[in-house]
């Protein structure tokens, strides 16, 4: 399934600037479905995406402790 392909790449993901590390995972998602919309809320540190097929993403990143690294926290995807 190619939902599943796009977690696995999105575990990995790592970045030091928020805008870039959106970007990044909102290409993944890019590659295995179209996507419809987007939006990143800055002070929440948050990306949803909505895909062509009806599904929801959200994507929430989180600050590394003793780095200057962002990594995912945690995900969602709703059908």
């Amino acid at each position: 399934m190619e939902i599943d392909e796009a977690v696995k790449e999105l575990e990995t993901l790592k970045g030091s600037i928020l805008i870039q590390l959106a970007g990044k995972a909102k290409l993944i998602f890019e590659k295995y479905s179209p996507i419809q919309s987007h939006r990143l809320d800055g002070r929440k540190r948050v990306l949803n995406l909505e895909l062509k097929n009806g599904e929801k993403v959200t994507i929430k990143f989180r600050k590394v402790r003793n780095k200057n690294e962002l990594v995912v926290a945690q995900y969602t995807i709703r059908i």
